[in-house]
């Protein structure tokens, strides 16, 4: 099959299953840093999820992704967000800012279930009233959407999702393996049940296993 044929079918598929940019995965541990996270640091399977809060695809991972913490404890699951807020999405940025600065008081996940519930409201009203609902102090809320810091951190994530050569939002690294677009249910199962195989049996700690991956360079 010649690239460019390989090229089109890649498009095509992400245009089904996700909101496509252009790339393609590899394998890479993306670094946890300081990004929003459930699950224990010393879970055995992370995943990372690259991800647009005005990408519909998105939303359904989003949903997915919560039907997989009810699979697995804690101490097996780790799930870690990573914004990738695409420019032809108009309030994709604006709501990836709100999360962040629902992040620095500790209410990130309040807020990006918030943001997902409501996908086609993300003008600045409506951002501040689900900083509301959140339980955010809504004037320190107010203040970080004008700073740089969250800008920082977004632009950070996206570095690292041009390194991993991210090809389409919503992109799962799985112990630094890729799995791109809205995937059912039982796709990241397995795909965490051989994650988990792996790093058990890999004579590592699991409290050092991820970040040992991370150590590695994206091929």
């Amino acid at each position: 099959m010649s690239a460019i044929l390989r090229s089109v079918l890649l498009t095509a598929v992400l245009v089904a299953i996700g909101c496509s940019q252009s790339g393609y995965p590899i394998f890479c541990a993306v670094s946890v840093d300081d990004s929003p996270t459930k699950g224990l640091d010393s879970a055995w399977a992370t995943v990372v999820v690259f991800s647009d809060f005005q990408c519909p695809y998105c939303g359904n991972a989003a949903s997915t992704l919560a039907e997989l913490e009810g699979e697995y404890d804690e101490s097996d699951l780790r799930i870690v967000f990573k914004h990738l807020p695409l420019s032809f999405h108009e309030h994709a940025m604006d709501a990836a800012i709100a999360a962040e600065c629902a992040h620095e008081q500790g209410l990130f996940w309040e807020m990006h279930d918030l943001l997902f519930a409501n996908q086609d409201e993300l003008d600045a009203d409506s951002l501040a009233g689900y900083a509301a609902t959140a339980g955010l102090d809504v004037d320190l809320w107010e203040t970080c959407r004008t700073s740089q810091a969250p800008r920082d951190r977004i632009a950070a994530d996206r570095e690292l999702a041009t390194a991993a050569r991210v090809p389409a939002t919503p992109t799962f690294f799985i112990n630094g393996e890729p799995l791109v677009g809205s995937q059912p249910l039982d796709d990241l199962v397995d795909a965490v049940d051989d994650a988990l195989e792996k790093a058990r049996d890999s004579g590592s700690a699991a409290e050092t296993y991820y970040e040992t991956l991370t150590q590695l360079e994206c091929e």
